[in-house]
């Protein structure tokens, strides 16, 4: 009858989709996503701001160069008005920078939102960081922190009812 065939390509994704869902829907939704991030694709993840503030990381740090290749893609971005960017410094280090999609956020440009910067060695080798991008704006648009260790922002109201979104 032939060899069993093997499991579906896609069925990993699938996998880790139903993962990022069931860590968004934590308290701490963003920093679970981004340590699951950080695990899965071996590369230092972050949300950073337009300027380039890290505003939620991964736990491993980052020095300084990650830190330049990350401000030089959020200018490209920019001047080109783009929402995804890919750039490689070297075959060892490169950068995927995704606009992070905040729910309420009409204006959908970069400048105005969080991106979610993953570098490392190959930061696009499997499709969850453009999987979760969507996970961690609603996560984000949900409650954010009120800087550093400060405690998160009670969620969105819509007509006067909480908006429960995750």
């Amino acid at each position: 009858m032939g060899e069993p065939s093997a499991p579906f390509p896609d069925s990993r994704r699938a996998a880790n989709i139903l993962t990022m869902h069931r860590l968004a829907r934590k308290a701490d939704g963003v920093q679970a996503l981004l340590r699951w991030l950080a695990r899965r694709t071996g590369c230092w993840v972050g949300l950073v701001d337009p300027a380039g503030g890290i505003q939620a990381a991964s736990p491993q740090g980052c020095d300084s160069d990650v830190m330049k290749l990350v401000a030089d893609g959020l200018c490209v971005m920019r001047e080109r008005g783009l929402r995804a960017f890919v750039a490689g410094e070297s075959p060892d280090c490169s950068v995927a920078l995704l606009a992070v999609g905040i729910p309420g956020d009409r204006s959908g440009t970069v400048p105005s939102g969080l991106v979610l910067a993953v570098v490392g060695s190959d930061p696009l080798g499997t499709a969850a960081p453009a999987d979760a991008e969507p996970l961690l704006g609603v996560c984000w648009g949900r409650g954010k922190p009120n800087g550093p260790g400060g405690a998160w922002r009670s969620p969105t109201r819509v007509d006067g009812r909480p908006c429960c979104i995750c």
